[in-house]
């Protein structure tokens, strides 16, 4: 076998890893095998042992590891440590290697390079090490002034610990010397502010600049704030007690002179006993009243042993008050209960809740009788009276829905219900035959119809809206139509339409069709048109009646929208009626009639004031009857004899 020689070098430092990860450093070694010609060694796997001195030669090898290393053309590449940890060596002086191929004679070693020994940095994490040996580290810097500087480049923490225990996470301060205190100091622009501390007889304090001591706590759990020694009591404050929220001798500050306690009212110190010997003279049962300047006795709250009054000196109840009498506040809920002798609860109480304030009375047995309180609907009043100790008799809640009253009268099997917030028959509720029909057959009613859609008008007569009523007997039906007829208008030629109301489908009456005309020279262009038209129509018996809305155009194109049909049943006519002539279809021709004249005027009037008189007499002939009928029940009653109690 030929003689090898070795051509090595470093060619990657050793990892420094920190010792949390528990994975050992290596180190990257490399070089070229030769032989005693300088020509590569062949390519195989070579058994190598790698020693580390701290001498050039001889001496003792301070750490060795053998690996079995694959050489192709000369070269390899070895990572030092996998069996043998390099972390036995500090790395801090100058290290040699040396290299045995084949368990031959060792190969002359060679100098480290600088990189190694980075592996120095583990001392970080090992025990009995501090890097540096002497002077000072930084964090951030390069001019430490302390054993260790952190210097933050941004931000607002410089400095962070996260503890990982289950019920603290701490950093300490300990001061070894004895005697010694161990503290925290606070700076600003390089200048110490305060700082904290514990003292050597275990007291917590707090000293701030140009102060001897803002704040202390002593080891007994006593503070005492501006006072040199520590306090003996839970609390001493060395100084006047600042209740204002200025400095110096301002409103709100109290002191005391050695005879008085005393309190600053912005000019002039007061005392808390007007003369600081003690209270004022007064009379029996007075109490004390401060006056804005000192403590006097007045009779503005007066407590003769037994009763308390209130404005007056000679309370004649356990509380009298002569005046205004308030329970409660903006922020405390006010109650007031009442009590008689013999029963444990209260018979009747007054209170206030959310949405205002409930007087109640109960029974013996505390059951509710009866309450009066705010709607539930957040406005109005609501009034209710039970029956039984678990339903109510008699139910009036003044906001009940959408702001309108109810009415509620309950039985056992009947109730009487008033409710303005629903409309037509929903809004009374009555016991089945409660009214006959001859009580209702004469009321006025109404319904109506109402759409936003529009409905084009064609050439024939065609239905734009229609409603029903159901009248209860003979009466009028005052119809009411609205349209707002909108016209795509082309110049040169005219355009018109016919709208109006009718009991009929199919025909206009002649005097309800009203004419919408544009003449052939008006602008191209949409027009719109506000109509309204109205027929009154009389119906001789009961029963459902139909009315319409109906339309025609000629030239032009007509939509009508916003089309509103009101129905009125009027049981009553007060004056002359001339209904809505049921007469041949209209053709759009129009006849010339009469001007009225003051002989037609008059005629109408008399005709309007006789038929007012007769309702009226015939109504005060009903209520007569009424009235008659009544008295003559009232007289076959027997009196009740009512006994004073």
């Amino acid at each position: 076998m030929k003689k090898i020689f070795a051509l090595a070098f470093v060619l990657a430092a050793c990892l420094a890893v920190p010792a949390a990860a528990q994975t050992p450093p290596f180190l990257s070694y490399q070089g070229i095998l030769t032989d005693g010609s300088g020509v590569a060694v062949p390519d195989d796997t070579y058994s190598i042992t790698f020693s580390i001195y701290n001498v050039g030669s001889g001496g003792s090898a301070l750490w060795t590891e053998t690996n079995n290393v694959e050489v192709s053309k000369g070269t390899f590449s070895v990572l030092l440590g996998a069996t043998a940890m390099l972390s036995v060596l500090p790395f801090n002086e100058t290290y040699y290697i040396g290299m045995s191929i084949e368990d031959g004679p060792e190969l002359p070693r060679q100098v480290l390079t600088r990189t190694p020994y980075s592996f120095s940095a583990k001392a970080v994490s090992g025990t009995g090490n501090v890097i540096p040996s002497s002077g000072n580290a930084g964090i951030g810097t390069l001019t430490p002034d302390v054993p260790l500087t952190v210097t933050s480049a941004s931000g607002q923490v410089g400095i962070r610990f996260d503890g990982n225990d289950d019920f603290y996470s701490s950093i300490y301060v300990n001061a070894i010397k004895p005697g010694a205190s161990a503290g925290y100091g606070y700076e600003t622009q390089s200048g110490l502010r305060a700082y904290t501390f514990v003292d050597s007889g275990n007291n917590w304090n707090l000293r701030m600049a140009g102060i001897n001591y803002a704040l202390r706590a002593s080891s007994a759990g006593n503070v005492s704030i501006g006072a040199l020694a520590p306090a003996t009591q839970r609390l001493t404050v060395d100084g006047a007690l600042q209740l204002g929220n200025s400095s110096g001798s301002t409103t709100g500050t109290i002191r005391w002179t050695g005879s008085d306690f005393e309190g600053y009212n912005g000019s002039a110190w007061q005392s808390f006993t007007a003369t600081g010997e003690g209270p004022p003279a007064g009379s029996l049962g007075q109490t004390l009243r401060h006056d804005g300047s000192e403590w006097i006795a007045a009779s503005n709250l007066h407590n003769d042993g037994t009763n308390i009054g209130i404005g007056t000196s000679t309370p004649e109840a356990r509380l009298h008050v002569n005046g205004d009498a308030r329970i409660g506040s903006s922020t405390a809920t006010g109650y007031l209960s009442l009590f008689r002798p013999g029963i444990p609860t209260a018979v009747a109480s007054l209170s206030g809740y959310a949405s205002g304030g409930e007087v109640a009375t109960y029974d013996e047995d505390y059951n509710l009788m009866c309450t009066f309180k705010p709607s539930f609907g957040g406005e109005g009043g609501m009034l209710g009276v039970t029956r039984n100790t678990d339903q109510w008799g008699l139910f009036v809640d003044g906001n009940f829905n959408l702001g309108q009253p109810s009415f509620y009268l309950m039985g056992d099997d009947r109730e009487v219900v008033f409710d303005l917030s629903q409309s037509g028959d929903q809004s009374v509720w009555l016991p089945y035959e409660a009214v006959s029909s001859s009580e209702i057959s004469d009321e006025p009613g109404v319904a109506s119809f109402a759409s936003e859609v529009g409905v084009p008008l064609t050439t024939s007569v065609s239905t734009v809206a229609s409603q029903s009523i159901t009248t209860p007997g003979p009466g009028y039906i005052l119809v009411i139509a609205s349209s707002n007829l909108m016209l795509y208008h082309s110049n040169g030629a005219a355009s018109h339409a016919i709208i109006g109301t009718s009991d009929d489908a199919s025909w206009f009456a002649d005097n309800q069709d009203m004419f919408v005309d544009y003449p052939a020279t008006a602008a191209t262009g949409t027009y719109f048109t506000p109509t309204t038209c109205h027929g009154l129509y009389y119906n001789p018996y009961s029963g459902t009646y139909t009315y319409y809305l109906l339309g025609v155009r000629g030239d032009g194109a007509y939509t009508c929208y916003e089309n509103q049909l009101s129905l009125i049943y009027l049981p009553t006519a007060y004056g002359t009626v001339q209904p809505t002539l049921a007469a041949a279809r209209s053709t759009g021709q129009k006849k010339m009639g009469a001007v009225m004249t003051s002989a037609n005027v008059a005629a109408q009037k008399t005709a309007s004031e006789a038929a007012n008189a007769e309702r009226i007499r015939r109504e005060l002939d009903e209520l007569r009857a009424e009235i008659d009928a009544m008295k003559a029940k009232l007289e076959t009653r027997t009196p009740v004899k009512i006994e004073n109690r």
